[in-house]
């Protein structure tokens, strides 16, 4: 047969030792329902093949008929063969299938070989030590949710390997795997020590028996290992492969690994300095991810995530306080910081410092983009240093929850003129006077335990800011501290101008009294399209002056048992002219009161009229003193009404 590409489905040939395909270089085979895929003499036909996959094979053992004893005697082939052209492979769901494209009396020689992924199969081992010494092309190795597989590499040689062109290596989900490196003997049952125990379940992930001088990208996921580098120098190896091993790694990611006791060790110093991105999760018997010694070979760390990993007390193992040389460590490249849900971290990094008591070091970050810090016990973060006196203010977002009520540095502010994004949840600044920042396009409050949250002068710097929400803040009385008095006399303007200011969400805050004005203020919010408020202590929004100016499109307001009119009509603000009683609110379209028991009108006095050219619905429910929108005309197109009664 002369065909090129052949993918069958449900279907085969009953009599294989006739099957030729020398032209064949594309083989895709799914829901086969045999034990056997091909002949030697079939196999060794494909000489073009250059990508292989066989998925969805539930019987499947071998892909190759293995012939054993007498039949093997009578055979003129040789046991080793080529598939000098094979470049990729792929096998998923093959749940019985015994050994990949090797068996008891043939090896296959694969010298092109790039890709192979190998999912849900049930393999003890992936390639022969013979097979892997001539993987020199393999380039991406990705082996997924195999459960009884216990080795990648089985050899009995003892001789290292050389995976010299692999650059991506994914290990997930291999619940046997104890090293990727088995000898023979080990396979199954594995050696005993002295104690009975088998002795493989202490072998690291890599042991140097396989040298990996190009790999870039790492990830281990839900093994049951609990080291992966070893302790042993690779700079000892007498192979110039070995020792380079790892070298070039850009990418760690591990998770799911339960068992792990720590991420970098030691042995590794020197080895990672081209790693910028580490990523580690759900680790539960991490305590530490490495030593001080190697937190400063990691120079070039961009990305730095841990999350989740229960035990976790510090990120940094630091030895007694006398032996550290210098008392900080820099990470000069590193731009994203993530530490979430780890429960009883105290610090980033810590020395002891006598027999029972710890010292905390400080860790300066001054390229940090992103910082995100989320429920991570009751972390020292006096001890972080977002910047250098002399560097950039580089920090964009700022994202930190903590369970319990924390005072954020003081030291912080300098770094964070160029803030885009800020969410603080159980946190915020105890000295207010100094907080400055004209780049913030979203800020997000929750659970602050302050009365106030900025100065006149803090909140008018905010002239970028699009998005405002507030929320669980049970002592809030004020989003802006009202300067009264003596205090006032020095201020040169009573607006407070929000140009960018698009939406505004208020939620659970019982004692806030005022939003948009103050006894000596007042906002200018053009661009304001949305307010949701829920739960809130506000006897009213908006000031006719505030409110004129606003261009609003939806208008949601729920659970504010205080609240008595939208519009507060302050001394001052009455008016006999008829222009100024009408409101021209071209944009709104939606308005929706709920559980409002105190709202009598729009208006708390005086009465004003409405033009809402675009108003589609309103929708009131809760509100039995509510007996009209206003007391004056209110001009609409055909709206929608949901009320109990108006």
């Amino acid at each position: 047969m002369y065909l090129e590409s052949l993918s069958l489905d449900n279907c085969w040939w009953d009599e294989m030792k006739s099957l030729c395909f020398p032209q064949l270089k594309a083989l895709s085979i799914s829901n086969f329902g045999g034990s056997v895929l091909i002949t030697i003499s079939g196999f060794r036909s494909l000489q073009q093949l250059q990508r292989l996959v066989i998925i969805n094979c539930a019987l499947l053992e071998e892909i190759v008929e293995d012939v054993k004893g007498d039949e093997h005697a009578e055979m003129d082939t040789q046991t080793i063969f080529g598939l000098e052209q094979l470049k990729s492979v792929f096998f998923s769901c093959l749940p019985n299938l015994k050994s990949f494209i090797h068996g008891s009396n043939y090896e296959c020689y694969m010298p092109s070989l790039k890709e192979v992924e190998v999912r849900n199969c049930g393999l003890l081992s992936l390639f022969r030590g013979s097979i892997s010494r001539n993987l020199q092309q393999l380039e991406t190795l990705v082996v997924f949710n195999c459960r009884l597989l216990e080795g990648i590499v089985e050899d009995g040689r003892g001789e290292a390997i050389n995976f010299c062109k692999l650059k991506i290596l994914w290990l997930m989900h291999l619940s046997s795997l104890k090293s990727f490196y088995r000898e023979k003997k080990e396979m199954h049952l594995g050696s005993l020590n002295n104690s009975g125990i088998s002795c493989v379940q202490f072998q690291p992930l890599f042991d140097g028996m396989v040298a990996f001088p190009s790999l870039k990208y790492l990830e281990i996921k839900d093994l049951e290992i609990t080291d992966i580098w070893g302790n042993h120098n690779y700079d000892d190896y007498k192979n110039n492969f070995v020792a380079s091993s790892f070298c070039k790694l850009y990418m760690l990611e591990v998770n799911h690994c339960r068992k792990l006791e720590s991420v970098i060790p030691h042995a590794m110093l020197h080895r990672l300095r081209n790693l910028e991105r580490l990523d580690v999760s759900y680790c539960r018997g991490l305590r530490n991810a490495f030593p001080s010694c190697i937190a400063r070979d990691l120079t070039h760390l961009r990305q730095l995530r841990f999350i989740r990993c229960t035990m976790m007390r510090e990120i940094i193992r630091g030895s007694e306080r006398e032996e550290e040389e210098e008392e900080i460590i820099v990470f000069p490249e590193l731009k994203e910081l993530e530490l979430v849900d780890l429960k009883i971290l105290t610090c980033f990094w810590c020395c002891l410092s006598g027999k029972s008591s710890t010292f905390t070091y400080k860790v300066q970050f001054p390229s940090l983009v992103n910082f995100k810090l989320n429920s991570c016990g009751k972390i020292n973060i006096e001890a972080i240093e977002l910047g250098s006196d002399d560097s950039n203010c580089t920090l964009r977002s700022l994202y930190i929850e903590s369970d319990n009520q924390m005072q954020l540095p003081c030291k912080w502010q300098v770094h964070l003129y160029n803030l885009k994004t800020i969410s603080l949840s159980g946190c915020w600044w105890h000295d207010v006077e100094s907080l400055y920042f004209p780049k913030l396009q979203e800020l997000e409050v929750k659970s602050s335990g302050r009365s106030a949250l900025f100065t006149v002068s803090g909140f008018r710097s905010l002239l970028q800011l699009q998005t405002l929400k507030i929320s669980e803040c049970a002592l809030l009385e004020e989003i802006v501290e009202d300067v009264r008095g003596d205090e006032h006399a020095g201020m040169d303007t009573k607006t407070i101008e929000l140009f960018q200011l698009d939406s505004v969400i208020f939620k659970d805050l019982p004692n806030l009294r005022i939003f948009a004005h103050g006894a000596n203020y007042q906002y200018y919010m053009p661009a304001l399209k949305k307010v949701e408020v829920d739960n809130c202590g506000l006897p009213s929004l908006f000031t006719s002056p505030v409110f004129r100016n606003l261009h609003l499109e939806t208008l949601v307001i729920s659970n504010c048992r205080l609240l008595e009119g939208i519009i507060n009509d302050g001394r001052g603000d009455e008016t006999s002219d008829t222009d100024d009683k009408i409101f021209i609110l071209c944009q709104l379209s939606s308005v929706t009161l709920n559980d409002l028991p105190n709202l009598r009108s729009f208006s708390c006095s005086v009465s004003y009229a409405f033009n809402m050219p675009k108003l589609e619905k309103i929708h009131v429910l809760g509100c039995p003193q509510l007996e009209n929108f206003t007391c004056l005309k209110t001009c609409t197109e055909l709206v929608s009404v949901c009320a109990e009664r108006l």
